[in-house]
């Protein structure tokens, strides 16, 4: 499987997607964060407050952003806005645009 295509990016680029229709301003986040004493790539969005990760379990996470940070972790967090996000995307095509994410441990 390509590294590159995990499903947090996806499922992460769809929840924005979804809110920004819905005429909301959601942040879609970028970081590191450490799985089983290993760093690798991981999405998800916040929005009013809340963090929100499809990814994590069968159920949708929808957490307060601060409970969020304190059980994931993150290093060298990256938070796009909307237009950030439309630039980047139009610009690249991609939805992964950090050049420190680690992809690979």
């Amino acid at each position: 499987m390509n590294p590159h295509t995990g499903k947090c990016f996806k499922s992460a680029f769809d929840s924005w997607k979804f809110l920004v229709g819905k005429n909301k301003h959601p942040i879609l986040v970028h970081a590191n964060v450490s799985v089983d004493g290993l760093f690798g790539a991981h999405a998800w969005v916040e929005y009013e407050g809340l963090a929100l990760d499809y990814t994590q379990n069968e159920d949708a996470v929808h957490v307060p952003i601060e409970d969020y940070i304190e059980a994931m972790k993150p290093q060298q967090i990256i938070r796009y806005d909307v237009d950030e996000v439309t630039l980047n995307f139009m610009l690249d095509g991609n939805i992964h645009w950090a050049d420190w994410l680690i992809f690979e441990s």
